[in-house]
């Protein structure tokens, strides 16, 4: 039961293709962040993984096929944060 939570938080924060965790309560999302460092962990050697492997033929080629390891496992999480981030920031400074 306890690896529900390990299932939770690769759903919550990942496309990868886990068995989907069914009817889970706000309480039990917060509980499996106990797994989020694991999860970015497992994202951060996959991806160095890639970027290694293919940096040795060619650097960009490496670091394109990096990012979008990273993109496609993360569906693109953080990426829609930065462009929340940039939004406000750019919308703080016009005239109310």
């Amino acid at each position: 039961m306890k690896l529900r939570g390990l299932r939770l938080a690769t759903q919550f924060l990942t496309r990868v293709p886990v068995p989907a965790v069914q009817n889970f309560t706000a309480d039990e999302l917060s509980r499996s962040s106990a797994w989020f460092p694991l999860v970015g962990l497992v994202i951060g050697v996959v991806t160095t993984v890639v970027v290694y492997a293919l940096a040795s033929r060619s650097v960009w080629l490496g670091a394109a096929l990096g990012l979008l390891t990273w993109v496609w496992m993360t569906g693109a999480l953080h990426l829609d944060g930065l462009a929340d981030l940039s939004d406000a920031l750019a919308a703080s400074h016009r005239d109310p």
